[in-house]
């Protein structure tokens, strides 16, 4: 190879390289995005106190199961809640005085805004202007997945029917 050749091939190789990192860079900060929106969206849900979740609405159903807690001497408890208008949260937690931690909600109701306006009965579109194109499009289903968190938007008629978020938990 000619010192000219080897200087090209380096250039270019520099050059997708680049362009292979700014590539990297936009997936994480959409992934970045679709987290944040998660954990946000359903401003809602109290964080704090399994008082102030019981209190949201009406429970209509109730399941709960222990597993061992390997980091304390309290089980960790697996609930499900599901509420008279449209709104199913599952948690865990552990000990008696500890905050719910968030495993998947499930939305189908108009009660529960979510922030962004992207709640039931909005417009597909203004889901797609707020997040960008879904990762996956499955029959109705709008598919977006973070780092650690997905959302799905189930959409009747081009409005969302439903919408679910699934959070990874530790």
């Amino acid at each position: 190879m000619t010192p000219r050749a080897i200087l090209l091939a380096l250039a270019l190789t520099s050059v997708a390289a680049q362009a292979a990192d700014s590539q990297g860079d936009a997936a994480l900060a959409r992934m970045a995005k679709i987290d944040k929106f998660a954990s946000e969206a359903p401003s809602f849900l109290p964080r704090d106190s399994m008082t102030k979740l019981r209190a949201l609405d009406t429970i209509a159903a109730e399941t709960s199961e222990s597993a061992a807690n390997p980091y304390g001497h309290q089980p960790t408890v697996y609930r499900r809640l599901r509420f008279t208008h449209g709104l199913e949260v599952t948690f865990r937690v552990s000990g008696d005085k500890a905050p719910p931690q968030y495993t998947s909600v499930a939305i189908s109701s108009a009660r529960w805004p979510l922030r962004g306006d992207v709640g039931v009965g909005a417009d597909r579109h203004r889901v797609i202007d707020l997040l960008g194109a879904p990762d996956t499009t499955q029959g109705p289903r709008l598919t977006y997945v973070g780092e650690t968190e997905k959302v799905v938007f189930e959409i009747t008629s081009g409005r969302v029917a439903k919408v679910e978020f699934d959070y990874y938990v530790d």
